[in-house]
């Protein structure tokens, strides 16, 4: 028998003989003014996605999920009372009302099909659906948070997940758990591209992938207190 101990949290995946309880653990937070995290190398998606997260504003109006090539390719914001979602090469947004910019914490699945089909679901719960221009080239991810001192805005991020397949409803609703949270490992573990629980500790440096090689580097964060628990 594995004592729990004796293995990393970072690459847990049996102890005991069986799956660990899930527990959220630590969480990275954004100060809004020029936070942002970089990956090594350049996650590759095309057709059929998904990504889920937790969140939560510490500041003002405005709550932003922010993945992008370094051009201009968000997947959400939430400001005031509305959801906004884009992630095409024209610039167009889609909006929607928003009942969660508040300060609590909030679990995000945006699912895209055939490039142009975005679904979004928030609490587990589906919300809307949007069809946006096809992504040409699609949507190679390399920041996270922002990029090169903009789009950025105070959050605190959680349990961030990357799928190259479409989650389903059930998937998305299980991972939520009714608040409590499940490890994304359990769904479609196969097309799992990057997995960040963000359970750093003061003074670290990197955001690790935990499913994938995306580590992403953090930029101008203090690492002395940007690990916060979640």
């Amino acid at each position: 028998m594995i004592s729990a101990t004796t293995i990393s949290p970072l690459n847990r995946r049996i102890v005991d003989e069986g799956a660990p309880p899930f527990s959220f653990g630590n969480a990275l937070q954004f100060d809004g003014v020029n936070d942002y995290l970089t990956l090594n190398t350049s996650i590759p998606l095309t057709s059929n996605y998904s990504f889920s997260f937790w969140a939560k504003k510490t500041s003002g109006t405005v709550l932003s999920s922010v993945f992008t090539n370094g051009i201009s390719k968000y997947v959400l914001w939430v400001s005031g009372a509305t959801y906004y979602i884009r992630i095409s090469d024209n610039g167009a947004s889609y909006s929607f009302p928003s009942t969660s910019i508040d300060n609590n914490w909030h679990f995000y699945s945006i699912v895209i099909t055939s490039s142009t089909n975005v679904d979004l679901y928030v609490d587990g719960s589906y919300i809307n659906s949007w069809t946006i221009a096809p992504i040409v080239s699609g949507f190679n991810i390399t920041n996270i948070g922002g990029y090169n001192g903009t789009f950025i805005y105070p959050i605190v991020f959680d349990e961030i997940a990357v799928w190259n397949t479409a989650l389903s409803p059930t998937d998305i609703s299980n991972l939520y758990n009714s608040g409590n949270g499940d490890f994304a490992t359990n769904y479609s573990p196969a097309n799992l591209q990057a997995y960040w629980r963000m359970n750093g500790v003061s003074g670290d440096g990197t955001a690790v992938d935990e499913e994938g090689t995306y580590n992403g580097t953090l930029n101008n964060f203090d690492t002395a207190t940007c690990w916060v628990a979640h």
